[in-house]
C-alpha cells in the first residue's frame, strides 16, 4: 500500500530549528548520505576516494518534534583523534565528509555536538552495542549503518542508481519501508542544474539501538523538497 505524504514547497535544503539545553531525547536518528548525489547538489562538497554509495552524515540523539534539533553538545571529555586513528580506513568509506575542512575536524564535530549526548544517554546500555565511549560511538554507529544496507535495500524494490531514470518520493519511501520493515525518511536538495536530488536517508532508532518506524510528523517534515523527479545518481 502507498504512503501518502504531504510535501511543501521551499527553496533551501534546510529549515530553520529551534534549539534546546535539555540533555534528554526521544529518538535516535542515523542519518545518510547518498554518496554520488552529493557534488551535484553543491559545488563545495567532493566525492572522496573510496567513499560508499552511503555514507553516515550522523547518529543524532533528538527530540520527538523533528523541528527542534537537541540535545547537542552535551558534557564530557573532548574528541581524541588518536582514540579512532585504527578506524580510519572503515571511516573513509563510510564516514568522510564532502567538504575540504578533512574527516577530523567532521569527526570532532559529530563526536563533540551529538556522540557524547547518546553516552550521556547510555544509547545501548545493557546491549553487546552501547556506546559507552568515543570509539564506541564511531564503532557501533557504522554497525549499525552497514546493517542498513541502503543500496541492496533500494535495489530489491527495484529502486536503482541512474543517470536517466527517476523515481517519485513513495517508490523510495516503500522501498525502504518494504526493506526495512520500518518507515524511513529522506531529504532532497536541489541542484545547481535545478534537478532534484536524493541527498539524505533517514532511519530512527530507540534507546536500546533497535530500529522503529520513524514518525509521520517526521517524514512529512524531512521530505518537504522532495517534490517531482527525484535523481538517484550512481556512483562514478
Amino acid at each position: 500500500v502507498l504512503v501518502a505524504f504531504l510535501l511543501f514547497a521551499a527553496i533551501l535544503c534546510k529549515h530553520h530549528t529551534d534549539h534546546c539545553s535539555n540533555e534528554d531525547y526521544d529518538v535516535i536518528i542515523l542519518v545518510g548520505f547518498a554518496a554520488a548525489d552529493q557534488t551535484s547538489i553543491s559545488s563545495q562538497t567532493h566525492l572522496p576516494k573510496g567513499v560508499d554509495a552511503f555514507s553516515i552524515h550522523g547518529f543524532w540523539p533528538t527530540v520527538s518534534n523533528p523541528k527542534v534539533h537537541c540535545p547537542g553538545n552535551c558534557g564530557g571529555p573532548g574528541f581524541s583523534e588518536s582514540k579512532i586513528e585504527d578506524l580510519k580506513p572503515e571511516l573513509e568509506k563510510l564516514w568522510p565528509t564532502y567538504m575540504s575542512r578533512g574527516d577530523e575536524s567532521f569527526h570532532q564535530h559529530e563526536y563533540e555536538k551529538h556522540g557524547r549526548c547518546a553516552i550521556h544517554g547510555k544509547a545501548g546500555a545493557g546491549t553487546d552495542h552501547a556506546i559507552t565511549d568515543e570509539r564506541s560511538y564511531f564503532t557501533v554507529v557504522m554497525d549499525l549503518f552497514k546493517n542498513l544496507d541502503y543500496e541492496n535495500t533500494l535495489a530489491k524494490e527495484g529502486v536503482t542508481p541512474s543517470t536517466t531514470k527517476t523515481y517519485e518520493l513513495n517508490d523510495i519511501l516503500n522501498a525502504l519501508h518494504y526493506g526495512t520493515g520500518k518507515l524511513c525518511t529522506i531529504g532532497c536538495c536541489r541542484g545547481n542544474d535545478g534537478k532534484t536530488y536524493l541527498n539524505t536517508i533517514t532511519a530512527c532508532f530507540d534507546n536500546n539501538l533497535e530500529q522503529v518506524s520513524c514518525s509521520l510528523e517526521r517524514v512529512h517534515y524531512d521530505t518537504w523538497k522532495c517534490q517531482g523527479d527525484i535523481h538517484y545518481l550512481p556512483m562514478p
